[in-house]
């Protein structure tokens, strides 16, 4: 089994993906070429508390890319934490 790490993309989906090996094209290469979506998981953020004035949130998220549209920041009831239209990906 091999491992890849993925970087640097634009958004949640990848359609264009290769992956070339010398020793040929990989089983199940067409799962790969065929494309897929990936799924963003929340793995820190800080401050753990914020105030009634607002705070600056920065929350580190693998699979949001630069280009991603529409993403929100969401309490446990799903209820959005963050002032409308202020969410911004500044780094991938």
């Amino acid at each position: 089994m091999a491992v890849f790490s993925i970087s640097e993309l634009p958004d949640l989906s990848i359609t264009d993906l290769n992956i070339f090996f010398p020793v040929g094209i990989p089983k199940g290469h067409d799962l790969i070429t065929a494309g897929f979506v990936l799924e963003p998981k929340l793995v820190n953020i800080s401050p753990n508390i914020g105030s009634v004035g607002g705070v600056l949130i920065e929350a580190t998220i693998p699979g949001v890319g630069l280009s991603t549209k529409g993403i929100d920041l969401v309490n446990p009831s799903g209820l959005s934490i963050c002032q409308q239209g202020t969410v911004k990906v500044i780094a991938y």
